[in-house]
């Protein structure tokens, strides 16, 4: 009787210790997980707050030209709306894109895709400013 207690007492605390050891491990990769999604997400806010200060600097420019001697065509500002509501649609999807990640790091998962629309974002809106950019630059040619 003692020996089958005693046996009984050691697949028990087996038991208890592979399941504790399984939830570590699940813990373990949760918290990998959430570190390269916070990282990924930093490394977006901080190339999202970059661009924001590129457009700052041309609203700078724009503002400290001197009056111009000849208006843009409708053409050209038709362009440049049409790449600033496009920058609109791109900065509304990264706030949504890093919304959900941070909310997919709050509850524990670690979303490669999520990784990836962030990265795709921030891309589309690199893109989307270096293009108004270009474009402003090109008005502000032709009117000097």
């Amino acid at each position: 009787m003692g020996d089958s207690a005693n046996w009984e007492f050691a697949a028990l605390v087996a038991a208890v210790t592979i399941g504790l050891g399984g939830l570590l491990a699940f813990t373990l990769l949760a918290l990998v997980g959430a570190w390269r999604m916070f990282g990924a997400a930093a490394e977006a806010a901080r190339e999202a707050t970059e661009a924001n200060g590129a457009i700052r600097d041309v609203a700078r420019q724009m503002t400290a030209t001197p009056p111009q001697r000849r208006e843009p065509d409708e053409h050209e500002l038709d362009d440049v709306r049409r790449r600033i509501e496009s920058l609109t649609d791109d900065h509304a999807r990264l706030r949504e894109t890093l919304h959900a990640a941070a909310t997919g790091v709050q509850r524990g998962e670690a979303s490669e895709q999520r990784l990836r629309d962030v990265e795709s974002a921030v891309r589309r809106l690199d893109e989307t400013v270096s293009e108004i950019a270009v474009a402003i630059g090109d008005i502000n040619q032709r009117i000097r």
